[in-house]
């Protein structure tokens, strides 16, 4: 009799462990699930461009934006792939970014030149497949919560009673090659509050810099607190020349507090 007690309730100990491990199992896996993001329709130069005329930038290649979503103490992760100059690979690169102090938090860049053979038909859906345990585990870590849709404000973002305009101001002087001097600044204008600088940069004649342009091309605002997103395309010197290259550079700003 003793002994089959102690065998019920060993079975029944083991029973109930097992139990817990399979809901705590199940937990993470829901948690941590992550799809692949949407390409997110980009205005100006950040888009492909056709029609684009010799002076638009000396025709542009563009690089894709994916949004993924965000935390609720103001973390954004997004993926980008960037442009192929000549290898015929293919680039992603997935980035998780601190939008109040704009510190890139993790990134994971990836080339298809990087394996052999390269793979010429290689997409998102490739890669998002080989990393998802990474990136499932990272975008949780960070407590990134995906969206579905995002909408991407332009010119301007409505938020509570304001109104906010983000402004480039640029004053540049460059030769066409790798000599580049002059500032950038990026603004965020409050149609109620008044204005403040959220990004500036200082381009120095010495610095090898093949900086063009640049443009704002939206705003995405964040489902939880009042702060949002700046999607800015940066344009630099092509390798060789043109066609010249965009790339994705996210500004943080919040909405409510450092205007005069």
């Amino acid at each position: 009799m003793l002994q089959r007690k102690v065998f019920l309730t060993v079975v029944f100990i083991a029973s109930f462990l097992f139990a817990l491990v399979s809901a705590a199992a199940q937990t993470v896996k829901s948690d941590a699930l992550y799809w692949q993001p949407e390409r997110l329709k980009l205005n100006g130069v950040g888009e492909p461009n056709p029609k684009a005329k010799e002076d638009d930038y000396n025709q542009v290649m563009t690089e894709p934006f994916y949004p993924i979503g965000w935390s609720e103490d103001g973390k954004f992760a997004y993926y980008v792939e960037p442009a192929d100059e000549a290898c015929g690979c293919y680039y992603g690169t997935l980035v998780i970014q601190d939008l109040k102090t704009d510190k890139i938090l993790w990134k994971d860049k990836y080339s298809g030149g990087d394996n052999e053979p390269v793979n010429e038909n290689e997409t998102i859906k490739d890669h998002w497949k080989d990393k998802q345990k990474l990136f499932y585990e990272k975008l949780a870590e960070y407590g990134i919560k995906q969206q579905k849709q995002f909408t991407l404000n332009y010119p301007s973002l409505k938020f509570e009673n304001d109104l906010l305009t983000p402004k480039l101001e640029m004053n540049i002087k460059t030769d066409g090659n790798f000599y580049v001097d002059g500032t950038v600044k990026l603004l965020m204008i409050s149609k109620s509050k008044g204005k403040k600088t959220i990004y500036e940069e200082r381009y120095k004649p010495k610095d090898t810099n093949g900086f063009r342009g640049a443009e704002v091309s939206g705003v995405l605002l964040s489902p939880f607190e009042a702060r949002a997103a700046v999607v800015v395309i940066e344009v630099n010197r092509g390798y060789e020349g043109p066609p010249n290259v965009a790339s994705i550079n996210i500004v943080g700003s919040t909405l409510t507090t450092g205007f005069r």
